[in-house]
Formats: C-alpha cells, sequence, structure tokens
C-alpha cells in the first residue's frame, strides 16, 4: 500500500500551494478538499456533510498529495477513516490561543511539523516551493 501524503494546517498556512508544489516533486496527483467540494454538487449540501463524503472519498485513495479543510481532523470519524496516511503539519508561526486544540490534534498526527515563516502576497509561491523541498527531504529520512 502507498500511503497518501496529507497536509494539514490552519488558513493562510499555504496547504494548497505547497501541496501542488510536492506533488510535483514527487510526481503524485493533488487534491484539495476545498476545491474538491467546490467543483461539484456537494457545495449546495452542509458543509459537515460535504467534508464528511469527501474524507470517505479521500481514505480511498493511495500514493496521492491531498489537503484537508481546516479543522476536519477534530472529528474522531475522519481521524479514524484518514489514520493509515502520512500527514505533513504546515504550523504558521503565530497561532491565536484559540487555535490551541487543533494544534494539538494536528501535531498529535502529523510525522513531520514545518513551520510557515512570515510571508507577503508577492512571495508566497516562492515560499511553498521552500516548504514543499523542506517536506520531501523530511519524508526522504522515512
Amino acid at each position: 500500500m502507498n500511503p497518501n501524503i496529507i497536509i494539514i494546517g490552519f488558513k493562510q498556512s499555504l496547504k494548497t500551494e505547497v501541496a501542488k508544489a510536492y506533488a510535483r516533486i514527487c510526481k503524485r496527483e493533488f487534491f484539495d478538499m476545498s476545491s474538491q467540494i467546490a467543483n461539484s454538487n456537494l457545495r449546495k449540501k452542509n458543509k459537515f456533510i460535504a467534508q464528511k463524503y469527501m474524507v470517505r472519498k479521500f481514505a480511498k485513495f493511495q500514493n496521492k498529495v491531498l489537503t484537508l479543510s481546516s479543522g476536519i481532523l477534530s472529528n474522531q470519524e475522519s481521524q479514524e477513516k484518514l489514520k493509515k496516511n502520512i500527514f505533513v503539519y504546515l504550523k504558521k508561526e503565530s497561532l491565536a490561543s484559540d487555535d490551541e486544540k487543533l494544534d494539538k490534534i494536528y501535531q498529535d498526527h502529523a510525522k513531520i511539523t514545518i513551520t510557515v515563516p512570515e510571508f507577503y502576497d508577492e512571495n508566497y509561491k516562492a515560499t511553498a516551493k521552500l516548504l514543499a523541498r523542506q517536506i520531501n527531504e523530511g519524508l526522504e529520512r522515512y
């Protein structure tokens, strides 16, 4: 079995851009949960139902690079369905105090954690490529 690489993190942590860059590096197919929902009939459904459906779909994938909607791992059922995969946590340098519970969940699931530095809109792609290379180097050790 070839596990998926699942990029997790809070909003504005460059998950999608980093995952795209990493997928190019390792030549894997990329799927973003939010985009998959937005580009399907699921967008008309309740957000929780749509995310639950996508978790079941993602759980069947192998050897892909995936991003999850922020907070999806706070659901025990999602954790169980996705546990066979390799999680990479993109941790923002500054976290609000109300994010501590989810931060702990992310840290508990992540094989590697990479700190996302402060970035500006004009350099986010360069930052994403740098982080993707760090993921590649980190996972090569496993």
